[in-house]
């Protein structure tokens, strides 16, 4: 029988032999460490932001601790032709668990002559909303995401689907995500698919407008990285292109690899370790960069 004392040091001596190759591996492939990050200043943003409640929101400690967020888009327009999708902006990170649209005014079409206008997509179920990043690349709604009742059509020139018990004539559409996806700071696009893809649109018209909630949660602690006094280390990531095995996490700015799967990085070795998985993850479509800060002071 292996004793708890020889256990716990087999496993130090693993995790150095892991770290060990992985710096052997980061210097094969000139990966570049980014030790200090500007934080960024949040500018004014068109939303409004505040506290919610959200039952059953998982409420954790310290670096775990999340808090639960709203944020409010208002009269937001999406054009079905003309590349004029409605733009937003992310005042802070969150893992969103649901967006709803509730319908305003107007109508959007894919076929003026045979569908007529309708309040999301086209036709009686098509559902045609969707949004990205600022390359064009549709993040939501994705079957990945594992919202209740939602089905890709065949159409392969734009991003249609169906979900169960929303047509075109409710009152709200709202994505509910089993599998919830991590909006991070920054700009985004409401599209309608086909002027996102420019497919079909010959027969395109129309301009409908929508009150906007995106609700989920955010870490407690910054995310901005700054290195405050008695705090642990930390390993940060930021992955830049698409990401093979995550895609939800494509594009994502700098985030906190603890809050995302990973241990507490005691060490810069055992971050780079897990710059290592991540880039073995994401695959040659994405670049992953890293960045391990430490406090200014002993650890408690």
């Amino acid at each position: 029988m292996v004793s708890t004392k020889m256990f716990q040091c087999f496993m130090v001596l693993a995790t150095s032999a892991a770290a060990e190759d992985a710096d052997a591996m980061l210097q094969a492939t000139s990966v570049r460490f980014e030790d200090d990050i500007a934080s960024t200043k949040i500018g004014s943003v068109d939303v409004h932001y505040e506290d919610v409640e959200i039952a059953g929101a998982p409420i954790k400690t310290e670096k775990f601790n999340k808090a639960a967020k709203v944020v409010k888009l208002q009269n937001v327009c999406v054009h079905a032709l003309g590349d004029k999708p409605a733009r937003f902006r992310m005042p802070e990170d969150m893992e969103v668990s649901e967006i709803t649209y509730t319908y305003k005014s107007g109508g959007v079409t894919c076929a003026t002559m045979a569908s007529g206008m309708t309040k999301y997509g086209c036709g009686e179920n098509y559902l045609g909303l969707v949004i990205t990043k600022q390359d064009k690349k549709a993040i939501m709604p994705l079957a990945s995401q594992q919202i209740p009742g939602f089905q890709r059509t065949m159409h392969h020139h734009a991003h249609w689907y169906t979900i169960q018990g929303i047509s075109n004539k409710s009152a709200k559409l709202s994505w509910k995500f089993g599998r919830k996806p991590i909006m991070a700071e920054g700009d985004y696009q409401i599209w309608y698919n086909e002027d996102l893809t420019n497919g079909t649109v010959a027969d395109n018209a129309g301009v409908a407008c929508y009150d906007v909630e995106i609700v989920g949660v955010v870490p407690s602690t910054s995310l901005k990285f700054h290195e405050i006094e008695g705090e642990k280390p930390k390993c940060f990531m930021k992955i830049q292109g698409r990401c093979h095995s995550y895609p939800h996490m494509s594009y994502q700015d700098w985030f906190n690899d603890a809050h995302y799967g990973g241990p507490v990085a005691s060490t810069k070795r055992i971050c780079a370790y897990r710059r290592w998985s991540w880039q073995r993850s994401c695959g040659s479509g994405a670049k992953i960069f890293m960045s391990f800060t430490k406090p200014k002071s002993p650890l408690p």
